[in-house]
């Protein structure tokens, strides 16, 4: 093992982010050295864009910053991946480069405009009063960009029974790997809850039949999917094209049971 260590590098205090619109997102990072009273004397870092261009190398600066630092390349496309790492040199006269880190632009622009003729989207099937009971589908149709790899939905934002903190559920779509996987999110409902770490990753895969044959992989990645979430009190069965990915099973008086997901535990509303 090395003496001198880059981890925990962030992009706007997330790991591996998705859907960020800042013009100039921020870098943080930490260091880890087996050598005592370890300090950061300088750090290079370099940003890459999907075809492995460079459009930012920031050279060796001298600093013993390792948080906040603003990007200051190239303007940065909207819906697009990007890569970076970042080389330190410490007090000692040790050099560490980090892993290869990664998130993706969103529309970059903040106005209503950005989203063309998108629609509100209401409830598909039933119609309940969400103090009493959340019953509702969320039916959404995307088509991942080439080069992309995931898409995300958010819902189920500000709990007013949480004061203190943003809550709201995420169902994200990673391509990144074949089949695909389904993240769920649920961020702020607990305070142990992450907005970098899944609540729950399973494959989309086709859970009803025999062999889990994948329903997206890396064949038809950037074909057009439906995603369908069928919400009932505090859990939720998903749908993929029509296929069902994500169930959970608990025990019963009758031995183990399929039931929805579920998503929160401070009730059914």
């Amino acid at each position: 093992m090395g003496k001198l260590r880059v981890t925990n590098c962030k992009t706007e205090y997330r790991e591996k982010p998705f859907g960020i619109d800042a013009e100039k997102p921020r870098f943080s990072w930490n260091i880890e050295s087996e050598e005592r009273d370890t300090l950061q004397n300088a750090r290079q870092i370099i940003v890459k864009d999907e075809s492995g261009t460079i459009v930012w190398d920031s050279g060796e600066v001298n600093t013993s910053e390792m948080s906040e630092t603003l990007y200051d390349g190239d303007g940065l496309a909207p819906k697009t991946g990007y890569s970076w790492v970042v080389k330190v040199t410490d007090n000692h006269g040790n050099t560490a480069e980090s892993k290869e880190n990664y998130f993706e632009t969103g529309f970059m622009d903040l106005s209503e405009n950005a989203f063309g003729d998108a629609k509100w989207i209401g409830a598909s099937e039933y119609t309940l009063s969400s103090d009493v009971r959340s019953v509702f589908g969320l039916k959404v149709s995307f088509k991942l960009d080439e080069g992309s790899k995931r898409f995300g939905i958010v819902f189920g934002h500000a709990d007013k029974r949480i004061k203190d903190r943003e809550n709201y559920f995420k169902y994200e779509i990673d391509g990144s790997e074949s089949p695909a996987k389904l993240n769920i999110y649920r961020v702020g409902i607990l305070p142990e809850d992450s907005a970098d770490t899944p609540l729950f990753t399973v494959p989309v895969c086709d859970y009803d039949d025999a062999e889990k044959k994948a329903v997206i992989d890396e064949n038809n990645l950037h074909d057009e999917h439906v995603i369908d979430i069928q919400v009932k009190g505090n859990a939720a069965y998903t749908y993929v094209d029509g296929k069902r990915v994500d169930v959970s099973k608990e025990q019963s008086f009758f031995g183990e049971v399929e039931a929805p997901r579920c998503l929160n535990p401070l009730g059914s509303n």
